[in-house]
């Protein structure tokens, strides 16, 4: 049998104005600690993000996340997340890698 090397495309990233933006506590039985789920709604097309909140690994991103966004401390969990969501600044749009199986918010524009 001949191989055949699949060619991978270039990364399409488009742009799309957010209208809205919903936040919820994700949990799972295979993650150990709850994310923040993020999802941007853009007409008929929604985007989402999960901020691991929690997550020791993930502590510079969140911290980097939630600033971008808020002038208040970072909460130090999804609960006390989820009480200061109202206040958080929504970007306009977003760049999305859009040619992938799950595709991916490459940049929030403010």
């Amino acid at each position: 049998k001949e191989l055949i090397k699949k060619i991978e495309e270039p990364p399409r990233i488009e742009t799309f104005n957010v209208q809205y933006v919903t936040y919820k506590k994700h949990e799972t039985k295979a993650t150990v600690r709850p994310s923040l789920k993020v999802t941007y709604c853009s007409g008929l097309a929604n985007f989402t993000e999960y901020v691991a909140m929690e997550s020791p690994r993930a502590v510079q991103h969140c911290r980097a996340w939630w600033i971008q966004r808020s002038q208040t401390p970072v909460p130090s969990n999804v609960d006390e997340a989820l009480t200061q969501v109202n206040r958080l600044k929504v970007p306009a749009q977003l760049s999305v890698w859009t040619n992938k199986k799950y595709p991916e918010i490459v940049r929030h524009i403010f």
